[in-house]
């Protein structure tokens, strides 16, 4: 589990590295978190989801985001694909970012050079430019404020 909560800050990290935007880790979530993150094991049908749990009425925004991933089955299609552990660890680290990127209200990316692709286990992304966000988005999410837990 510590591995995973690793992987989440990691990912954050990224968000915050590229952006304006400040990223705070929360040790217990509130109503000011704004990216709330579970592991969910229950989770059959993608690798990740993001889901709004508060929604704000002007402008219809999402102020809180539950960000929910499967490590397990990520692994267990790396495995059944003879992926070593570094490509199923690239697959997790672009699951967060892709869905993260959904919390703050990013799309699909329609050239799919970044982490916004969709798609779900592909050898292709496991490249450090499909850990990132593209320029257009980066300009979309920079006035925004994230807060982890």
């Amino acid at each position: 589990m510590m591995q995973n909560r690793n992987l989440a800050h990691d990912a954050m990290r990224v968000l915050d590295a590229q952006t304006d935007m400040t990223v705070a880790f929360e040790a217990r979530c509130t109503p000011t978190t704004d990216v709330v993150f579970i592991f969910d094991r229950s989770l059959t049908h993608a690798y990740g989801t993001n889901y709004c749990v508060r929604l704000h009425s002007t402008p219809y925004t999402c102020t809180q985001s539950e960000v929910r991933v499967n490590f397990d089955i990520i692994r267990q299609d790396g495995v059944a694909e003879g992926a070593a552990d570094g490509f199923i660890m690239h697959q997790a680290r672009w699951t967060l970012c892709h869905e993260i990127g959904h919390s703050v209200g990013l799309t699909h990316s329609p050239d799919g050079k970044d982490c916004m692709r969709y798609a779900n286990w592909n050898p292709a992304l496991f490249t450090s430019q499909y850990q990132r966000y593209s320029p257009e988005h980066v300009r979309h999410i920079n006035s925004r404020r994230v807060s982890l837990s």
